[in-house]
């Protein structure tokens, strides 16, 4: 067993000055503060992008940015399919088998 498997640790993200108290598996740390960093800089293209205004609230870019991010993950996930290439898998194995029973 990895001494660092299901090892938890304690880290402060801050995602647009709010500081996130977590409680993660240590070796999903980087990928939390990646995460955050990600978020942050989306957040800030969105203000440069739109210009600071009092009718756009600080919340708005939070939820603009995760909006983004979950459409990232979404599409990214469509595009990783692979349902397709899985059956076409099974086929094949079908095929070899197949072959295989008849030159025994």
């Amino acid at each position: 067993m990895d001494s660092t498997e299901g090892r938890q640790q304690s880290i402060t993200l801050i995602v647009q000055g709010i500081r996130l108290p977590l409680v993660v598996d240590s070796r999903l740390e980087p990928c939390y503060r990646m995460a955050a960093a990600e978020l942050n800089a989306r957040i800030e293209s969105y203000k440069v992008q739109y210009g600071q205004s009092d009718r756009i609230s600080p919340e708005d870019y939070l939820a603009m940015a995760a909006l983004d991010r979950s459409y990232y993950l979404h599409r990214t996930r469509k595009e990783v399919d692979t349902a397709p290439l899985m059956e076409e898998v099974r086929r094949l194995n079908s095929s070899v088998e197949e072959f295989l029973r008849q030159y025994r």
